[in-house]
């Protein structure tokens, strides 16, 4: 197994990153053509969620904190060679989200 962990800065209120979250994520899983049987589940601020990328599953959390958002991802081990890109594009949109 594989982690990317990333932590995103943010200005918002906690509740609000909460709520960006959540749409980016449900936006995720409706869109991403690249992403499918993914599976999102909220407990206040943490979203923990499953999902195939590319014929990959992965595994993981996102939570909205006081002045920024963390993310942690597990990917198989296979994945691996694709692991910097992964987190880049993580990164990315998740500063689209809570930006």
């Amino acid at each position: 197994m594989s982690k990317i962990d990333l932590e995103v800065k943010h200005t918002l209120e906690q509740e609000e990153a909460a709520s960006r979250l959540e749409n980016f994520l449900k936006s995720q899983s409706e869109n991403n053509k690249q992403l499918s049987h993914a599976v999102f589940e909220r407990e206040g601020r943490l979203f923990r969620f499953t999902a195939k990328v590319k014929g990959f599953k992965i595994k993981g959390a996102v939570a909205a904190l006081e002045h920024s958002v963390k993310a942690q991802v597990v990917l198989p081990l296979a994945a691996r060679p694709f692991k910097r890109s992964a987190e880049e594009i993580l990164r990315e949109e998740l500063q689209k989200a809570v930006g």
